[in-house]
Formats: C-alpha cells, structure tokens, sequence
C-alpha cells in the first residue's frame, strides 16, 4: 500500500480509488473529486454513505467523467470529501494499493514498479504478500 491521491486509468476503464476514515461518525455526504493532470475537474463519484465505514474504504470508478462520457487514459488526481451530520468535515487519507511488480533504483531512490507506472519509496507506508485471489490478477 502507498500514500498518493493518484490512480492511473487504463484500457479496463475501471480503477479504485481507496481511503481511510479515521472516524466515522454518521456520515451525512460525501464526494470524491477527480482531477486531470492540468488540474481541471473530470469526474465527481458520489458513493452512497452506507458504503462508508470506520477505516479503509474502497470505491470503485468507471472512468467516466462529468457528463458520464468515459475519460482519456491516464493519471487523475482525487480528494474525497466527507461530512457528518452536523456539517463538519471529516478527516480522510488517501492511499492505493497494488501489486508490486519488481523494484528498481535511480539516483539513490528506491522505487517500486506497480505495473500502471512507479512509486518511490518514500510513499510506501506497509508492503505484504498478496491474497491468492490478488497475485493471479
């Protein structure tokens, strides 16, 4: 798992966007915001407050953007916006997960090849064996 607030969309069209919620008290509205690399708004996902919990949450997008027209491949940027029942924002963390294909250095930096592109080790924060289910994907 590494800290970032980037996803990388691909030929699939689908990618999940994975964050924590340090509390959750009832949570009254919530949005991830979805951005281009120029920093322009391509996607709002509302997920439905049940589907939120105390902890790592993991909502799925279908890489379609505002208007519901599919987005170009690439990398986007998110910002998960949470509120409770008496308008006050949430703290969130966001963070991805992937499998880790092999690791490479360059100029003294560790960085770990994720398949979608790289991750220096700077944003790793825990590193485990996959599930069975996870390393036949």
């Amino acid at each position: 798992e590494f800290s970032t607030n980037t996803v990388t969309l691909g030929l699939d069209a689908v990618t999940n966007l994975s964050f924590y919620l340090a509390a959750t008290p009832d949570i009254n509205k919530s949005q991830i915001n979805i951005y281009n690399e120029a920093g322009e708004l391509a996607a709002i996902v509302k997920p439905d407050s049940t589907q939120l919990k105390k902890g790592s949450n993991v909502i799925a997008w279908d890489g379609k953007g505002l208007g519901g027209v599919e987005v170009p491949e690439g990398t986007y940027f998110f910002e998960v916006q949470a509120f409770g029942e008496d308008g006050a924002k949430l703290d969130v963390e966001t963070f991805n997960t992937a499998i880790v294909q092999g690791i490479k250095e360059s100029n003294g930096v560790v960085y770990f090849d994720v398949g979608s592109g790289s991750v220096s080790s700077e944003y790793i924060y825990s590193v485990r064996e996959p599930k069975k289910e996870e390393a036949s994907e």
